[in-house]
């Protein structure tokens, strides 16, 4: 009934596109974004900075010591520890030579700085003795481990200890959980330490080692030092050989510091000095100790320690000292020139300035004469233009001569310096002329080197009394020290 309508049209379907692609290129693009976003904001990755690491050296306490028999406590090895941060000590690991008895060997202590530390925890067959220390903090810096022996009571007469760290394994230390190994010139070993029956006096020179000139009164003709070897000792008597022309007249004292302790006169060449008071020796410290003799006659004179006794505090037997000493020559004149700087403005103007300034006395009864000085003068960026010497604020007649860094000023033999016991103030002035910056002049006192000779007005210094002429050869004091003045 419908076929005069005709055959349907086709017709075809058009779908919608489906929201998945949509979901899938937004995904993308977030992605894409994301990534960008972390390449921009988290750039490159920094690396944590590296923790330093210490660096630790050790070195041992090398020189051979002695103790007498019964004493306690005996430091027997020190081992000084360098490092660069700190440190925590774990375990410390010393061999032991000479004495392993085990019963000896369980009495010693470790020390850090004198405050004992760790525990001693074994000692083996082989005389390994070990210390645990516990994480001990150890500061950066230099730290002093000592080894001491607080009973040596089964020690004997020859015994012979020494103590040693084999290899950087010895001594067990961390940094932060880290184990550091120590540097040192493996095996590390420690100083001898003997047991002896008593100690014994040492003795070191401290006076000049050129000849010394000094006047007839009271002065100084030796220095010395003494000290204990082993055992601290109480010091009763000292023993001094005396080479001279004529001793009838002298007198000696002997001093500690600016304390005389004990006074004698010679006979036979000796000199002997009983002690009043007891003064007590160390092996510790050095005892500094000043000879002093008044009433020389003119001549040459040469002195030696000979013997020192005191009683050992240990052993309780007489310790004497292990050798004869010679201690200085001395030269003695009637009459003397004695040299002392005074101080000075140091700041260098235009005009005249005092360049140097000192006094000079007579140590003896007689005024002196000063012919001559000489004076070392390093001059820069300045010129002097003239020169002028001042003795007590009146001006000196001289002849003063600048050449060669060295300033020289003769005087007429009719117009010396004269100086007497009361001294004289002597000013070397110049004026500048032209200063620029860094303007500069220093000088001292010259001295001379040998006594003299040949012609006179070659030496630096010129002096006489009673018409006999001498140089600035050994006198006290001279060279004086440099004066500088600057802009």
């Amino acid at each position: 009934m419908f076929e005069h309508l005709g055959p349907l049209p086709e017709i075809k379907i058009r779908k919608k596109p489906t929201k998945l692609k949509i979901y899938w290129l937004l995904l993308l693009l977030l992605v894409v974004g994301a990534l960008v976003l972390s390449a921009v904001n988290i750039g490159p990755r920094t690396q944590a900075a590296k923790q330093p690491v210490p660096i630790i050296l050790l070195l041992a306490d090398q020189n051979a010591k002695q103790t007498v028999v019964h004493t306690s406590p005996v430091p027997v090895f020190s081992l000084l520890v360098k490092s660069s941060l700190p440190v925590n000590l774990q375990l410390l690991k010393i061999a032991a030579s000479g004495v392993y008895d085990s019963d000896v060997l369980a009495n010693l202590k470790l020390y850090h700085h004198n405050i004992q530390i760790g525990q001693l925890s074994s000692v083996d067959e082989e005389g390994n003795i070990y210390f645990e220390l516990n994480n001990y903090t150890l500061p950066a810096g230099d730290n002093v481990l000592d080894l001491v022996l607080s009973d040596s009571g089964s020690l004997l007469v020859g015994d012979i200890l020494q103590f040693s760290l084999f290899d950087n394994h010895s001594l067990v230390v961390y940094h932060q959980n880290e184990q550091i190994f120590p540097q040192a010139d493996f095996p590390l070993r420690g100083g001898t330490t003997m047991i002896v029956a008593s100690g014994k006096l040492v003795a070191y020179n401290n006076s000049p080692e050129s000849k010394n000139i000094l006047s007839t009164g009271q002065s100084s003709v030796a220095n010395f030092f003494l000290a204990a070897d082993s055992e601290i000792v109480d010091l009763n008597d000292l023993h001094f050989l005396v080479a001279g022309q004529n001793l009838d007249q002298a007198e000696f004292s002997l001093l500690l510091g600016q304390e005389t302790i004990a006074t004698s006169q010679p006979v036979d060449d000796k000199l002997d000095f009983i002690l009043a008071k007891k003064l007590v020796l160390s092996t510790q410290q050095l005892l500094e100790l000043s000879l002093i003799a008044d009433g020389l006659s003119a001549g040459d004179y040469n002195f030696s320690l000979r013997d020192a006794g005191g009683q050992g505090f240990v052993s309780g037997q007489n310790i004497k000292l292990d050798k004869t000493l010679a201690l200085g020559s001395v030269h003695v004149q009637d009459d003397l020139l004695q040299f002392a700087s005074l101080p000075i403005d140091k700041k260098l103007t235009k005009g005249w300035n005092l360049i140097y300034n000192f006094q000079v006395k007579t140590l003896g009864s007689n005024d002196l004469a000063i012919q001559k000085l000489s004076w070392q003068a390093d001059v820069k960026n300045l010129a002097i233009a003239k020169m002028q010497l001042m003795v007590d604020g009146q001006e000196q007649a001289a002849d003063i001569i600048f050449k060669d860094n060295k300033i020289i000023a003769k005087l007429a033999a009719s117009q010396p310096i004269r100086v007497g016991n009361a001294g004289s103030q002597v000013k070397l002035l110049a004026r500048i002329d032209d200063i620029k910056p860094g303007g500069r002049i220093e000088s001292y006192l010259l001295s001379d080197s040998a006594a003299l000779a040949g012609d006179i007005w070659l030496n630096n210094i010129l002096w006489s009394v009673d018409n006999h002429i001498h140089n600035g050869y050994l006198l006290a004091g001279v060279p004086l020290d440099p004066q500088v003045l600057d802009n």
